[in-house]
């Protein structure tokens, strides 16, 4: 519940609790007091042996046998009992604390179309399931799911594979692999399912718009025919939209040169070697009109040494603010020059496909990719390691990182682009980083 002022009431708790480590007693309380204030609870100790618990250092909760076990980041574990009456509350409110807490670090306050519908679920995911009970929230650009304990699963509009419907189940499968099967909503069901499938449909007819607006000439068989392989931030191959229908890239490099991003891409292009690319489209980064219209493409360079290879460039154009051209990894530097030449089309897909579903996962922000580890450990960004810890996407990204070049003049972003391919190279360490030598020396980014 907020307040008039904006702020979100503390939600007040008596009960015991015990905080071991390592299987030793850290501290404990009887019929104490335990607050879930907005991003943290406090565990009264008396005499002033108060704990404080931030929601983001919570690595799981389980609740039985009317006793709540949560475990730490940390290493620390607490055990809540003697809840009485306010048992289920609290642990309904820890867990819708927690979880709006990591929705708010993830999504970055995307608005909700319909949230608070409580479903079981069946989540398989890298290999591995889960299932329990939680909450579905349908957000502008993405399902989530807020389970009770184990966190949030996000899975983007535009990556969606495959949604199955029937017997008051719900299957709704990501390209990746990931699949979320929804039960036990009773007569919410229809009305879920009937809101998802409005989501998405206004999600196409947006992104149809925008190509329409761009290649008013094609006509609404061909953008009909365009949407799926753009929807919402998803990358096309140049040779895939050629074949599509003649003409198409044409229209996409005008509008790059209506946003200024033309000659940054032909010159990428220049230095690759190839006509290969990859194209994206998006509008707003957060599902709305308020960031605007955008497009974002990634440039391979595939060369073998002196040549600049195993790289990936991706520069988006048509947002608020200032730009930089960012290069990821397409393999572990030590393998890339004993994968065959035959076999590096396939590379350059696979990492593309990667990178593409990567940004869409995190909302294409960019700044928890390319900020130094040592930056994270600074309060202002504590959301972003919370994400990074929590986030395969994300460490994904920062993992294949080389680094990223600014836009500051058009002749010292070109000298800085080749330092930095000639930089990727020369190195076998996978976790060098290029940062300009200005930079390294203190000068603010």
């Amino acid at each position: 519940m907020h307040t008039e002022n904006g702020n979100v009431d503390t939600l007040e708790y008596r009960g015991s609790y015990r905080m071991e480590r390592d299987g030793r007693e850290v501290t404990s309380a009887e019929d104490s007091p335990v607050n879930l204030a907005e991003e943290h609870l406090t565990l009264g100790g008396g005499f002033g042996k108060a704990h404080v618990i931030s929601y983001r250092n919570i690595a799981g909760i389980e609740a039985g046998d009317y006793r709540v076990h949560m475990d730490l980041n940390t290493g620390e574990s607490v055990v809540f009992s003697h809840l009485g009456r306010g048992y289920e509350g609290f642990t309904r409110d820890l867990n819708a604390r927690r979880n709006g807490l990591i929705v708010r670090d993830y999504l970055m306050y995307e608005r909700a179309v319909e949230a608070g519908l409580r479903a079981d679920y069946v989540l398989e995911e890298g290999g591995s399931g889960s299932q329990g009970s939680g909450e579905v929230i349908l957000y502008e650009t993405a399902l989530v799911l807020a389970t009770d304990g184990e966190g949030v699963t996000r899975i983007p509009y535009g990556l969606i594979s495959d949604i199955r419907s029937g017997d008051y189940t719900l299957t709704v499968e990501e390209e990746s692999g990931t699949r979320v099967t929804l039960s036990g909503m009773g007569r919410a069901h229809h009305h879920f399912v009937s809101t998802l499938s409005e989501t998405l449909d206004s999600l196409a007819a947006r992104t149809a718009r925008e190509l329409d607006e761009m290649m008013p000439t094609l006509g609404p068989e061909v953008i009909g025919r365009l949407t799926p392989h753009l929807r919402d931030g998803r990358a096309a191959a140049r040779s895939d939209l050629e074949a599509l229908s003649p003409g198409i890239w044409d229209a996409f490099t005008r509008r790059m040169e209506e946003l200024g991003c033309l000659g940054y891409y032909e010159f990428l292009r220049s230095l690759s070697g190839t006509d290969a690319a990859y194209l994206g489209t998006k509008r707003g980064l957060l599902g709305d009109d308020v960031t605007g219209h955008y497009v974002w493409f990634m440039i391979p360079f595939v060369g073998r040494a002196p040549r600049p290879g195993n790289a990936l460039a991706m520069e988006v154009a048509g947002e608020e603010g200032g730009r930089a051209t960012y290069f990821f990894r397409l393999a572990s530097r030590g393998e890339y020059p004993e994968i065959p030449e035959d076999e590096l089309s396939g590379v350059v897909d696979d990492a593309a496909r990667e990178i593409n579903r990567c940004m869409m996962s995190i909302n294409f922000r960019r700044e928890p990719i390319y900020l130094p580890g040592e930056r994270l450990r600074e309060p202002r960004y504590a959301h972003y390691a919370a994400a990074v810890a929590a986030l395969p996407s994300l460490g994904h990204l920062r993992e294949m990182f080389i680094g990223r070049v600014i836009h500051r003049s058009e002749d010292g972003w070109r000298r800085d682009v080749s330092d930095l391919l000639n930089f990727n190279i020369g190195t076998r360490d996978d976790s060098a980083r290029w940062r300009r030598e200005a930079e390294i020396e203190g000068e603010p980014q």
